[in-house]
């Protein structure tokens, strides 16, 4: 095998790993945009929750 053949092989094998980072990177990014959607989600339901639990005292407190 000679030195051209090996720095090829180097090459590919690089580009290879590079494109698999970039891969995980893009990866990373989808994943970290979907918890910001879903923690928006939960915080939206966590106000819904503290309306509906104080309308439910009340409730508890208007015909207790």
């Amino acid at each position: 095998m000679n030195l051209e053949q090996k720095l090829e092989e180097a090459k590919a094998k690089r580009k290879e790993i590079v494109e698999q980072v970039n891969a995980l990177a893009e990866e990373i990014e989808g994943l970290s945009q979907q918890r910001q959607t879903l923690l928006q989600e939960a915080l939206r339901y966590d106000g819904e929750c503290r309306v509906l639990e104080a309308l439910v005292e009340e409730d508890k407190e208007g015909s207790g």
